[in-house]
């Protein structure tokens, strides 16, 4: 995504804004990138679990994924 589309969100500018400022990484990094440079929203380590059903907040977005295991539900009920 466009770094000056990440930055805009409020979610990212409420949490990770204030970390990329002290200059934590990567967030310092992608804080240093120009508006229409490619920056990743997610990185890959931060991605643990997938849920599916139910909703409790409304507000998600899909960016971008690849398929890394499918797991059956059906064996959770």
């Amino acid at each position: 995504m466009p770094a000056g589309e990440y930055w805009d969100y409020q979610l990212i500018q409420n949490y990770r804004y204030p970390r990329a400022t002290f200059g934590e990484e990567p967030y310092a990094s992608k804080l240093k990138a120009a508006p229409d440079e490619m920056i990743p929203m997610f990185n890959h380590e931060e991605i643990n679990v997938v849920v599916v059903g139910g909703e409790t907040n409304g507000y998600w977005r899909i960016i971008g994924a690849a398929l890394r295991k499918s797991v059956s539900i059906d064996q959770w009920r």
